[in-house]
């Protein structure tokens, strides 16, 4: 296959270099994994290693930093990564969504999932102490700052 060449998602074409994008980024969440790490990577840090393994995996990788852009943001529109404009968040790359989504559910959650979650004052409510939050998230990159006055989550 050619760079140009693409293989058919549901009649789009998609390029090549896109799907080997998605292989080094599930290989990339998987190490981080392995390595008891989040599968999350800062802005510059995500570049340069998708690059790096781009070309020692494939021996090719993105023209410019506008082509890893457009195909990180096919991959964000697929659900295969997650990155978003938001300032607070467009530093971020996750990796794996189903990560995300699991420690999203750990703090917004039912008791069914949560043995800390306590019911609240109705039936539809429930309550998360913020002691227990950074129990729950001890091991992400979730950081919890509490004072007397004030309460942060920090990512």
């Amino acid at each position: 296959m050619s760079g140009n060449a693409g293989i058919k998602l549901l009649e789009q074409k998609v390029p090549l270099s896109y799907i080997r994008l998605q292989d080094v980024v599930t290989t990339l969440a998987e190490e981080r994994r392995l390595e008891h790490k989040d599968p999350v990577l800062l802005g510059n840090h995500y570049k340069h290693l998708v690059i790096e393994k781009m070309e020692e995996v494939y021996q090719s990788s993105f023209q410019d930093v506008t082509e890893l852009t457009q195909a990180t943001q096919f991959l964000h529109e697929n659900g295969i990564l997650l990155h978003y404009d938001d300032v607070n968040l467009q530093d971020y790359y996750f990796l794996d969504p189903q990560w995300l989504c699991d420690i999203l559910a750990s703090v917004v959650t039912i008791r069914e999932i949560n043995s800390l979650a306590k019911s609240g004052h109705s039936h539809l409510t429930t309550i998360l102490n913020l002691d227990n939050l950074c129990e729950i998230c001890k091991p992400s990159l979730i950081r919890c700052q509490f004072s007397d006055t004030e309460s942060a989550i920090t990512l």
